[in-house]
């Protein structure tokens, strides 16, 4: 992939100066050094070296605390949902039946990761331009037939990857599976065939989590606390109000990925992405309504291998 830069622990970002938020810069440059996997002793070291004014108190030990306890899932741990968050679901085990749990995401959200530090803990980083194509070959790992869009309603393309050619950072939208075939048949009476349909998508290989009431800051803290139990690879800011969080869940069980949606509801996500071949923002795509880059936040593709 091009234009695209691994983060080493030389890139840290730097401290500001006294008195402009030495201990805001704490936390999500903590996350950073975890996200590396520098051990927690060797990291405290690091930011004493770094600050720019004596520690006062205890606040680094706080900021290394709140980074290193809370760990995304790489994919190889299998942790429980049920056990590694302690949100009950409501009725059975049907994702469209949840709720919002308020008090649950009131809790989630009291972490203290905000919106800023999906950039500090990515593994991949990119300027305000991502290499589109690469993400998404990185994504699939593949030529991958995809179907992508302009608008949610019109420009609705099924192609192989390398069909689209370097235009995919035209596109808003694309559904987040691999497309089995060009066309598919609606459910419509009479039944119609389109590029985009429950027929011609395949099966799961990432759900994402988007939120239409939760702040930014807040949405960034639920989907850190979500990769603690799934792995997540890729989070692109829709370029209005929301950021698309991708989870890897081709690996999973029927039962685990519905345990898993249930409570991405729970913690506010929108019930949209349930159906399989909804369309998600497009990683480093255009905003035709706000006529803003959707830029890439987050991006992780090992956890697919």
């Amino acid at each position: 992939m091009s234009a695209v830069m691994i983060i080493d622990h030389s890139q840290l970002p730097p401290c500001p100066p006294p008195g402009s938020g030495v201990n805001r810069w704490l936390l999500p440059a903590a996350h950073h050094l975890r996200h590396l996997g520098v051990p927690e002793f060797d990291a405290a070291h690091i930011l004493r070296n770094r600050m720019t004014r004596p520690e006062k108190g205890q606040e680094i030990d706080r900021a290394i605390r709140r980074a290193y306890d809370n760990k995304p899932n790489d994919g190889n741990d299998g942790a429980d949902v049920r056990s590694a968050m302690q949100v009950r679901t409501t009725g059975r085990l049907n994702p469209r039946f949840q709720t919002s749990d308020h008090q649950a995401i009131q809790k989630v959200v009291g972490s203290g990761f905000i919106y800023l530090d999906l950039r500090a803990i990515s593994p991949i980083s990119f300027g305000l331009r991502a290499d589109t194509r690469g993400v998404i070959e990185a994504l699939f790992q593949e030529d991958a037939l995809i179907c992508c869009s302009r608008a949610t309603n019109w420009g609705t393309e099924t192609k192989l990857i390398s069909e689209f050619g370097d235009e995919l950072d035209r596109f808003s939208f694309i559904v987040p599976q691999t497309m089995t075939k060009r066309e598919g048949t609606t459910r419509d009476n009479p039944p119609k065939k389109g590029p985009r349909t429950l027929d011609n998508t395949g099966p799961w290989r990432f759900f994402v989590y988007e939120s239409d009431f939760l702040s930014l800051d807040n949405q960034a803290a639920v989907i850190y606390k979500l990769a603690s139990i799934r792995p997540l690879a890729l989070v692109v800011f829709s370029g209005s109000k929301s950021v698309h969080a991708y989870f890897y869940v081709g690996a999973l069980s029927k039962r685990e990925l519905l345990e898993f949606q249930c409570l991405a509801i729970r913690l506010g996500g929108c019930t949209g992405p349930l159906n399989r071949c909804q369309l998600v923002r497009m990683p480093g795509g255009f905003n035709h309504s706000t006529k803003r880059t959707q830029e890439v936040l987050y991006f992780n593709p090992s956890v697919t291998l």
